[in-house]
Formats: C-alpha cells, structure tokens, sequence
C-alpha cells in the first residue's frame, strides 16, 4: 500500500491567507514556523509556495519575503522630472540620483508646507550642481549636503533642493536616475529625522500607507537599511514592523 504524505494532506486544509492576517508581508523563517505546528518540513513548504504563486495567492517580496499585494508598489515621478531633464542636459556625463517627498504627497495624512528634493551626485561635483541649479531654478533654494545638527539653517519660503554624496549602491544601478520606493523610503526615513520633515508619528503613517500601496521589496528595504547604517527612530520603526 502506498503511503500518503500527511504533510500534503495537512496543507490541503491551510487557507494562505490565514498567514496574512493583519499583515501584508510574511517572511520565510515566519511561514516556516507557523507550518511547522502542523508537522509541514521545509521541503514540502517549498513546493507548497511554488503552487501557491502559480495560483496568485502569494506573491515574491524580495528574498525570502512574500506579499499578499499583486501589484508593485509604483512612485509618480513627474514632479521631478524638470531636474532630470536639467542635469541631463547641463551634465551628460554626471552620475547621479533623484528624490522628492512631493512623491510622498498621497502617503501623508497631513501635506507638508513645501516639498523637499534631494539629488545625489559625486562629492567633487556638488558645488557645480549647486550652482546650475540655482541659477536656472532661482525660486528654489539650494543646500549643499546640510546637517540641523551643524547649526546650519534650511529656512526658506519656498520648496529646497537638497545636495547628497552619491551613495555607493546608487552608483551600481546607474539606468534609472529615480530611487526605488525602497530606497525612497529608507532615506525618507533617514532625512526626516536629519532635517526634521516630520515628526515621527506622521513618518509611521507615510510607512503604513506605503506598505499597503503596493508591493514592496523587503529584502531591499532592509539591504538598503544595512547599508545606509543608521539609527533614528523612523529606521527603528520600519525594522520592527518586518522583524
């Protein structure tokens, strides 16, 4: 007689869902010990997660994370399209990156008094870029790689733009001059700490709200928390919310 697999017969009667209860996202370490109380070993677990993205019940999150969100989660970048366009042109060899918190702006519970743009760019060529800018966009003020904790004042009556050191990861993905929500997301976190953007209680509303937007890579967000190797309250709550 042939003998059945009880792992099989005792998967058949677990709804995927279950596992996403109150959460959008699940690890595999999570799954793994969540199956385990119904006696399912790792290999049976693989072949059951296998079936369960062909089905559309689960979906990849990165590595060894899961989302119940089909969709990716996407960031509208035609609010800074204009500085794109502008180094792009003034530079054509200049590597570089590109953010605003305007492309936050349906995250927020409550809507910033100005929108913050932050390009990174190599350190020998931020004063260069600090200067086309404000001479071609005059309404803007532009600061150079600034810190609140130096003294330094970003008081100004209209929107900022912000001058970063190109970071070592940015460098690697030189095709997009956007930021992956992921890494938006990370220094978001980061520089609304720095600069003090937002408190911290609005910062966990835009996290939330993004989390649920759309599916995110979590095994990037957290490789890009590794990297940036930071700690701030912000940072502090999206690492307790995945671990």
């Amino acid at each position: 007689m042939q003998r059945k697999n009880t792992n099989l017969i005792a998967l058949k009667y677990i709804d995927v869902a279950e596992f996403f209860a109150g959460r959008d996202y699940i690890s595999f370490i999570t799954l793994e010990k969540i199956l385990k109380t119904v006696g399912c070993v790792r290999k049976t677990l693989l072949c059951y997660l296998v079936e369960w993205k062909k089905q559309k019940k689960i979906f990849s999150a990165g590595r060894g994370w899961y989302s119940n969100l089909e969709h990716p989660l996407t960031l509208d970048s035609t609010g800074i399209e204009r500085y794109v366009s502008f180094l792009k042109q003034t530079f054509p060899l200049l590597e570089f990156k590109c953010w605003s918190t305007r492309q936050l702006t349906n995250f927020h519970q409550h809507l910033p008094l100005r929108y913050t743009t932050f390009i990174y760019v190599d350190r020998y060529s931020m004063s260069d870029v600090a200067d086309a800018l404000k001479e071609q966009m005059p309404d803007e003020s532009v600061f150079v790689h600034p810190s609140l904790k130096s003294g330094e004042s970003l008081s100004c009556e209209g929107d900022r733009i912000i001058i970063r050191p190109l970071l070592y990861d940015d460098q690697q993905t030189p095709e997009s001059f956007f930021l992956q929500p992921e890494e938006l997301l990370v220094d978001y976190a980061i520089e609304s700490e720095r600069l003090m953007l937002i408190d911290s209680t609005e910062f966990r509303i835009v996290f939330e709200n993004m989390l649920r937007a759309g599916r995110i890579n979590i095994s990037a967000l957290l490789r890009r928390i590794a990297h940036r190797k930071t700690e701030n309250p912000n940072i502090n709550t999206i690492v307790n919310r995945l671990t």
